[in-house]
C-alpha cells in the first residue's frame, strides 16, 4: 500500500485490494511461466492464486454497504 497518510477505511481497502490484484496477476504470470515445466512451482502458483483470491473476495465484501450483493467495480475490474 501507498503510504498516502489518508486513513480513511474506504480508501485504505481499495488500496488493499489493489495490491491484492496486482500480487493474483504476478502469481497468474508465474504460474503461465512454469506450466507443465514444475509440478512444485504450479501447485505453488495455484495455492497462492487460490489465497489471494479468497483474500480480495473479503475486501471486497468490506467495501460492500449492508445488504449489497454485488461484487465491488474495483474488484470486478481489478483496479481502483
Amino acid at each position: 500500500m501507498l503510504d498516502n497518510h489518508t486513513f480513511d477505511i474506504a480508501t485504505i481497502l481499495r488500496e488493499s485490494l489493489q495490491a491484492e490484484n496486482v500480487a493474483l496477476d504476478h502469481y497468474r504470470a508465474l504460474l503461465s511461466l512454469v506450466e507443465d515445466r514444475s509440478v512444485a512451482l504450479e501447485e505453488y502458483a495455484r495455492q497462492m492464486i487460490q489465497t489471494e483470491e479468497l483474500h480480495a473476495g473479503e475486501v471486497d465484501k468490506m467495501l460492500r454497504r449492508p445488504g449489497e450483493v454485488e461484487t465491488s467495480p474495483e474488484r470486478r475490474t481489478g483496479h481502483s
